[in-house]
């Protein structure tokens, strides 16, 4: 463990500061090697992690997670915004959100998992400059007041767990269900900027449960949704009923091949999704 983590401190460096062709190499020696961290992220946030873990690993030697997906958070959120951010994992885009919004803003965090939820508040307190602004929710966000079974995805990729369980995962626990509406009961929802949701399959009943508060939220506020195959249609036409509008697609890249070239699929401006493979979804309010 401490030769896998000196080797991995070693390799970090190299990967932020030389060329292309000699980052492809050290990757090759260092991503598979287990252990855990404490980075700091390229936005200068603190975050435990684990490099087993796909988007941990990404976070450690990278110090960025989607950086396309990134971006538009930078560029979009401002001080004194809320964000809402609907199956946080362990906390890259609520501790992102939670500097962009200030000390006037908020962000909410709603994360199913019992084990991904601890992980979450340990990151959220690891910055206790921005801490404040965070409320977290160990629950699952859908369409109705209840509780449903969390199942765990492997080690390898924790973000892909999901109330929809698959063949190998295991059933963590039973977890309380509520609707987002509820969950923003205390939410100035004029103010909310961003609502992001990555449920892996669940993103109809998440957008089902905002649906009675969506009327209030402001002209430009933006829902970005990673939509699996299993949403279409529902979700874009129950965003479009609610007076949303498709802007746009962020292709879903979890290769580390764009983290080393440092060139990113973008953005692409369109009303239609594809209908096949994984993306993020933006729709603005009109």
């Amino acid at each position: 463990m401490a030769l896998h983590r000196t080797l991995g401190a070693v390799g970090r460096a190299l990967l932020r500061t030389t060329p292309s062709a000699v980052r492809r190499r050290v990757w090759d020696r260092v991503w598979w090697r287990p252990f855990p961290f404490t980075a700091r992220t390229a936005d200068g946030l603190r975050m435990h992690g684990h490099t087993t873990d796909l988007i941990q690993r990404f976070v450690y030697y990278f110090g960025q997670w989607e950086p396309v997906i990134s971006d538009w958070f930078r560029s979009h959120i401002r001080p004194g915004d809320v964000v809402i951010d609907v199956g946080a994992n362990v906390g890259w885009y609520t501790l992102l959100a939670a500097k962009l919004v200030g000390t006037t803003g908020r962000v909410i965090a709603v994360e199913a998992s019992p084990t991904i939820a601890g992980r979450l508040r340990a990151n959220v307190a690891l910055n206790p400059d921005v801490a404040d602004r965070v409320t977290v929710h160990n629950c699952a966000a859908g369409d109705r007041e209840g509780s449903v079974s969390l199942f765990l995805a492997d080690a390898a990729n924790t973000g892909r767990s999901t109330i929809h369980g698959e063949p190998g995962m295991v059933r963590e626990a039973e977890v309380p269900m509520k609707p987002l509406a509820a969950l923003l009961a205390d939410v100035d929802l004029g103010r909310v900027r961003a609502i992001k949701i990555d449920v892996e399959g669940a993103e109809a009943e998440v957008v089902a449960g905002l649906l009675p508060v969506a009327g209030r939220l402001p002209s430009g506020a933006a829902v970005l949704v990673e939509l699996a195959e299993s949403s279409r249609p529902a979700v874009p036409d129950a965003l479009a009923a609610a007076g949303f509008a498709c802007t746009g697609v962020f292709p879903n890249v979890y290769r580390p091949d764009p983290y080393l070239a440092r060139r990113y699929e973008p953005f692409v401006e369109t009303a239609v999704i594809p209908p096949a493979g994984q993306h993020d979804a933006l729709f603005v309010k009109r």
